[in-house]
């Protein structure tokens, strides 16, 4: 056979069925290996064990395929195949080189802490099972992981981050990648499914793999030692270290280029480290990583990057934000779901930069999700809704141009600018009508109690969870706080401050959202109310505008896309006293506000009377047995 009818003839990586049951089987049955083996050893559980065996096993196979023989080669004569291979491909000119001896060195480690020559007997076994196809598609499936590793960085990036970020870099031919964060590259496995770039060459030792350029740099010991199998078993791709010196521009040291045309990274986001400036201005690690991706970016290429929601909008990276935009480096911004990441259900944000850019797109993903347990996922489908809101307009997605970005202090977050098409021709900016405002308080040591009896101060405790449906619930629970000499300090801390109880009208509203709690307080006469440190209490300039107008406008359609824009998306959506000010409302005449306002009640007296009602019903229900047992003769 040819050598160009042999390359056609093999199975492509995107032919690979990396789930079907003969994978999934092979998997289960290299798991009970091991686990049975762990059990009876107390040895150190290894994280990523079937990726080693898997890789092993492959080349098992390819021996027992070379000598045509149903002999079980060995553990140390698979190490011996594995390094007359690895010099083979090394010595290609048409494969990339690796460093073939970091590769072996790596796997005699492995062998050495995790797989011994009696657990090797056990494994080779299932060569009389599965052929070699299978054990490669189990190195190259999804990683499977048992938590993290203790340098905490190791958390593999969701396959459906991985297609997205494939989808907008559109890698070709020729390119060269880059995969900051590799991880266990997952997104190079994901990378080589794709037949444009399946140009498959032969390593003059019997094996095929992708013929494309592939950087990829981790940190992590075992995710990095997992990134070098993978990429051995698809190529001799370059695989280092050490990815967190990438401000030094060492690159050019370490492979043949130091640019590159695409690049994608995961990088760890939120780390303590030393702040690096843009312009003398301070930023956070999630733009040192920005930056240096940018450095190393051709000037025809595209980055991908997933960096933390609060990179996207706070005031840290507001002069580091600027000086992308303005340098049009910023292509677009997509906010994608949360609960995507097996490790937190926190959101993140996947930023693309590019070259020469006049405006940026913003695209709002984060309901564009695939609901699933343990964590969320992106599907296909999700993920050609977002590339289309990422190349039109839609109720998700707009262009935003500079001079809007430099209005909204460069905040890269959609909800922002969606509230910017919302003008109003008597419009009135909040902190304009607020004769102050202020936050709850936190009492640590304070205790609840829903006796009155069982206090020691006549003091009532207003939570979020008191507000439902816009109405305070009118049974508040009441501040115990022990002794006569706690009551006595609480008291003077509470005389210590101005209007430090909520005052009929003043406008309650939930720090966090979403959707935001807003209520008017109307507490009854010598009633003492404590709001929580959760609730902003803010008393408005009543000559000129109702609370209870207020109230209604915000819990309008437009109101809550005005305090959406304003509010951070971090961990949870919330809001700062200083971009609520900021908001701008509506201010029509008193008698206007009024005829609102009287709309709110009547409608607010109609649900009271419905919810009594239900409770009676609900009361009745839950009697029926006991106002029959005597009928039934129950005892």
């Amino acid at each position: 056979m040819s050598n160009d009818k042999f390359l056609e003839s093999i199975p492509k990586l995107s032919d690979f069925a990396f789930n079907d049951n003969a994978v999934l089987s092979a998997y289960n049955d290299m798991e009970d290996v091991y686990q049975t083996y762990i059990r009876h050893t107390n040895k150190h559980v290894y994280r990523y064990f079937y990726v080693a065996a898997g890789y092993l096993l492959n080349t098992a196979c390819s021996i027992m395929k070379k000598h045509q023989t149903s002999h079980k080669p060995n553990l140390q004569e698979v190490l011996e195949y594995t390094q007359e291979m690895l010099l083979c491909r090394t010595g290609e000119t048409n494969v990339y080189p690796d460093g073939s001896g970091e590769v072996q060195e790596i796997i005699q480690s492995i062998c050495s802490r995790y797989l011994p020559g009696d657990l090797w007997e056990k494994l080779v076994a299932l060569t009389d099972k599965y052929d070699d196809s299978v054990f490669k598609a189990v190195v190259l499936m999804q990683p499977i992981a048992r938590g993290l590793t203790h340098d905490g960085y190791s958390v593999p990036t969701p396959e459906g981050i991985n297609k997205l970020a494939l989808q907008i870099l559109d890698i070709q031919n020729g390119d060269r990648v880059m995969d900051l964060g590799c991880g266990t590259a997952g997104f190079m496995v994901e990378m080589f499914k794709n037949d444009k770039l399946a140009r498959y060459v032969e390593d003059g030792f019997g094996d095929v793999f992708p013929g494309g350029k592939y950087y990829g740099y981790e940190i992590a010991t075992e995710e990095y030692e997992v990134a070098v199998l993978r990429a051995n078993l698809l190529g001799a791709h370059y695989i280092d270290r050490d990815f967190l010196n990438i401000y030094v521009n060492y690159f050019a040291k370490k492979c043949d280029t130091d640019v590159f045309d695409k690049i994608f990274a995961d990088y760890p986001r939120g780390l303590r480290y030393e702040y690096h400036c843009v312009d003398g201005n301070k930023m956070s690690s999630d733009w040192m990583f920005n930056e240096q991706i940018c450095v190393h970016l051709s000037s025809g290429g595209k980055a991908v990057a997933i960096m933390s929601n609060g990179a996207a909008w706070n005031n840290l990276d507001a002069q580091t934000r600027k000086t992308f935009v303005q340098n049009g480096l910023v292509e677009a911004v997509i906010a994608l779901p949360d609960r995507l990441y097996n490790n937190t259900g926190v959101a993140v944000t996947m930023i693309v930069f590019s070259h020469n850019n006049k405006h940026v797109r913003l695209v709002d993903a984060t309901k564009i999700v695939t609901q699933d347990k343990p964590c969320n996922r992106l599907s296909d489908e999700n993920i050609a809704k977002i590339m289309t809101g990422l190349y039109q307009d839609t109720e998700y997605s707009k262009t935003v141009d500079v001079n809007d970005l430099e209005t909204n202090d460069y905040v890269l977050n959609y909800g922002r600018y969606v509230a910017a098409d919302i003008k109003f021709e008597n419009g009135q900016k909040l902190g304009n009508l607020i004769k102050s405002i202020r936050r709850g308080v936190l009492y640590k040591n304070t205790g609840l109690s829903s006796n009155k009896t069982n206090t020691t101060v006549d003091v009532q405790y207003l939570t979020l969870a008191d507000i439902k449906n816009g109405i305070i619930d009118d049974e508040l629970q009441y501040l115990d706080t022990g002794s006569e000499y706690e009551k006595s300090v609480f008291i003077d801390k509470l005389m210590e401050k101005k209007n430090f109880f909520v005052k009929k009208n003043d406008l309650i509203i939930s720090k966090s959202g979403e959707p935001y709690k807003i209520a008017v307080a109307d507490p009854k006469p010598g009633q003492k109310i404590v709001p929580s440190v959760n609730l902003y209490v803010i008393e408005l300039d009543t000559s000129r505008v109702d609370p209870y107008y207020v109230k209604v406008f915000f819990e309008s359609q437009r109101g809550k896309a005005l305090l959406n824009s304003r509010s951070n998306h971090a961990t949870m959506v919330n809001i700062s006293q200083e971009e609520l000010q900021k908001i701008e409302i509506p201010v029509p005449s008193l008698e206007v506000q009024k005829k609102i306002k009287n709309a709110y009640l009547a409608a607010a007296d109609e649900y009271q009377i419905y919810f009594s009602k239900m409770n009676d019903v609900i009361n009745r229900l839950n009697a029926i047995f006991d106002d029959n047992c005597e009928e039934l003769k129950c005892f």
